[in-house]
């Protein structure tokens, strides 16, 4: 289930789509949610044509970029596209004459710097979609979601956003393995449960 903003995003990406010879940008840091967008949109029949998603990784000219008879095309992780191929990508769409295209560049904010660098592309760009991390509100929102009411503690909830910088993916990963350990306990957890949690991610991570 998407939250409000990334609703609100996909529901500008959504319109943008339809507009032939449209680039369109959505930017936000890791773990907030762009890539699940793009999949959504690639897969959604509302969308008013073929619609596909590359990564920018796969990437290495402009006859593997385009496929065949696609007219939305999203490009994950373009903040990771040099400035010259950005360049050649932005003039196959805009002067494609067989197929009505419509461009949305997903990445992190990288991709605002590459655009600024390039005025005649960032001119271009019709839509701007911004994901943020989520504040403390939102964290909390997502708590009583996927836990309950009164599954685990105030300071367990603060603990909780305050681990992850209110990055979706990341609530969420403490969120699953804290389901996990309330069912153990059979019992809410409280600040010191979730830092020893918190903690074993770490160590993980490491």
């Amino acid at each position: 289930m998407l939250t409000q903003m990334q609703q609100a995003a996909y529901a500008k990406l959504l319109w943008a789509s339809a507009q032939p010879k449209s680039l369109s940008v959505l930017v936000g840091p890791g773990g907030v949610g762009k890539t699940l967008i793009g999949k959504l949109m690639a897969s959604d029949a509302r969308v008013d044509g073929i619609c596909k998603m590359i990564d920018a990784d796969a990437i290495d000219n402009t006859r593997n970029f385009l496929p065949d008879g696609a007219c939305i095309i999203l490009v994950d992780n373009a903040h990771k596209i040099e400035a010259v191929t950005l360049s050649l990508i932005f003039k196959s769409i805009e002067f494609s004459e067989t197929v009505r295209r419509a461009l949305i560049l997903i990445g992190q904010g990288r991709l605002l710097t590459l655009l600024h660098r390039q005025p005649e592309i960032e001119r271009a760009v019709r839509i701007r979609a911004v994901l943020l991390p989520w504040s403390f509100e939102e964290t909390t929102q997502q708590v009583v979601l996927h836990l309950g009411e009164s599954a685990v503690s105030d300071e367990a909830i603060e603990i909780i956003h305050e681990s992850s910088a209110g990055v979706p993916a990341a609530v969420l990963n403490v969120l699953e393995l804290a389901k996990i350990l309330i069912a153990s306990l059979a019992r809410p957890l409280d600040g010191h449960d979730m830092e020893k949690l918190v903690g074993r991610l770490r160590l993980i991570a490491a």
